[in-house]
């Protein structure tokens, strides 16, 4: 009789567990369809243009971070279509996967709720220049700049981009704004005397002024001018035919870097003029 009882006990715990199983089965079943159902609520309740806007191109695979980060945004977004934080996020995935006109519209809607955020429109500026639609830079630079007037980066990459069609004015003139209020940009000279040199030659004479001023300067925020500033001058001369000049500044060039071999040889050949 005992033997019966036992073998009961444990044929229905056999059973039991059998059925845990199924209940389990069941519970993950109904999650699976549940998981679906709300996915496709979702999907179904987005407008055409948050459809677009959380599309990525075929074939992209989001890493485990893209896509934690890429999801946070989504979900913020459906709970608030001003959240330009988020719409910032989805644009930079969308830049990080090379979906850069999605990158483009979703930037574009941060900007709508954040006009004055300068860092949407450099980045914006940034993509149009990748893709070479220089105007579209241009104009999303010029953004910037109006917020940020003396920004040294974006009015250096407007002198780039300018450059670049050949607008030599208006490249000359986004330099020489860096140079009066960043005179220790060293660049800005390099590119002026370029300028001026080769396309604008009749301006070229002003790059005497120019540069002596911004030794004047650097050497009031302390310590010696860069030794381009010397250079310059010393070719500047040079060119002007002020021999003198080109001499004294040569000689400063090399006081400065003794190892520069191309100073050197010019310096010889002036002094035997």
């Amino acid at each position: 009789m005992f033997y019966f009882l036992n073998y009961d006990i444990i044929k229905n715990r056999d059973m039991a567990k059998e059925y845990k199983k199924v209940i389990i089965a069941i519970i993950v079943l109904v999650l699976i369809i549940g998981a679906g159902v709300f996915i496709y609520y979702q999907n179904t309740k987005l407008t055409p243009e948050q459809k677009e806007l959380f599309s990525l191109p075929e074939g992209v695979e989001l890493t485990q971070e893209q896509k934690m980060e890429y999801d946070a945004a989504r979900t913020a977004l459906e709970e608030n279509p001003n959240d330009a934080l988020a719409l910032i996020i989805i644009a930079q995935i969308k830049y990080q996967v090379q979906d850069l006109d999605g990158a483009i519209k979703a930037y574009s809607g941060a900007l709508e709720i954040q006009p004055t955020n300068t860092s949407i429109l450099i980045a914006i500026a940034q993509i149009k220049y990748q893709v070479q639609d220089l105007d579209g830079a241009i104009k999303a630079y010029s953004g910037a700049l109006e917020i940020q007037p003396t920004n040294t980066s974006i009015l250096n990459n407007l002198g780039d981009i300018y450059r670049q069609k050949r607008d030599y004015e208006k490249s000359a003139g986004m330099y020489r704004k860096i140079i009066e209020t960043n005179p220790k940009w060293i660049n800005a000279y390099r590119e002026l005397v370029d300028i001026y040199y080769y396309y604008i030659s009749d301006k070229y004479p002003e790059m005497e002024e120019l540069l002596l001023t911004g030794i004047e300067k650097n050497k009031e925020f302390g310590g010696e001018a860069p030794v381009d500033f010397y250079s310059m001058l010393a070719v500047f001369y040079d060119r002007t035919e002020n021999v003198a000049k080109a001499i004294e500044y040569f000689e400063k060039v090399l006081e400065l870097t003794p190892e520069n071999d191309s100073a050197k040889i010019r310096l010889e050949e002036l002094k035997q003029l």
